[in-house]
């Protein structure tokens, strides 16, 4: 969660996600999601004050990260919902990396 989100506000509305108030990240594990099933999670935060129209920037992020471990599988889609609250613009950017991992043995 950014520096303008109260910590102590932060709540889990959906998925069994864990608020880590330290690290500032609520984390979600999925260890097997059955083909054609979905995973929905949610969390709500308070925009701490006095953060008025005029504080806010383009450069405001608000992180969410994906990540799949499997490297036989891959995600189909991903869809977010964001939603103006009190004259504070939402809007998504996506950046999308991949990474690979390579072994290498000598015999």
């Amino acid at each position: 969660m950014p520096p303008f989100v109260n910590a102590n506000a932060v709540r889990v509305t959906k998925g069994d996600g864990t608020w880590d108030g330290l690290r500032r990240l609520v984390k979600w594990t999925k260890s097997n999601l059955p083909k054609g099933q979905s995973f929905a999670v949610g969390v709500e935060g308070e925009v701490l004050s006095p953060i008025g129209p005029e504080d806010h920037t383009e450069n405001d992020p608000f992180p969410i990260m994906l990540r799949c471990k499997s490297s036989t599988e891959q995600l189909s889609g991903v869809e977010f919902d964001a939603f103006e609250v009190e004259n504070h613009p939402a809007t998504i950017a996506v950046k999308k990396f991949c990474s690979f991992r390579l072994l290498h043995r000598v015999t």
